[in-house]
């Protein structure tokens, strides 16, 4: 079975994350495809399933995978995928912050109109120490 993983990351984990995934599938015999977004991936036409991620920021997910997803709809609706929200929320104890993450979620599918049989949520990092001043002062 060929297998595309498309992620959008913007400080890195989201791509550990789909590579992480890409050992993991490769092990189970899958032929796996690994692409970021911002990449000019390729069409999903040339797989048999998919698996999309994306981490959230300021409440958004990255912007080339809203296109990627919005471009390719037709064919991700026919095709079986799951989408992998990575987020610090997910990591979090408190109910209301997975309640929003889940919002964001289902706010983002319906708006793009894909219809995954799969959704997750998956804890991203804090990369505190690589932050510059201005940043770790704001968080």
């Amino acid at each position: 079975m060929k297998l595309l993983i498309l992620y959008g990351t913007t400080e890195g984990q989201t791509r550990k994350i789909a590579h992480f995934m890409e050992v993991f599938f490769q092990n189970a015999g899958y032929q796996v495809t690994i692409a970021d977004s911002t990449a000019n991936p390729p069409s999903p036409k040339e797989f048999d399933a998919i698996l999309i991620g994306s981490s959230i920021h300021m409440h958004k997910y990255h912007t080339a995978i809203n296109h990627y997803i919005k471009k390719h709809v037709e064919d991700l609706n026919l095709m079986p995928g799951a989408f992998f929200s990575v987020s610090l929320a997910a990591a979090s104890e408190m109910e209301e912050e997975h309640l929003e993450v889940q919002k964001i979620t289902n706010e983002f599918l319906e708006q793009t109109g894909w219809k995954p049989l799969m959704t997750t949520q998956i804890a991203g990092a804090l990369k505190y120490t690589e932050y510059d001043y201005f940043k770790r002062q704001f968080v």
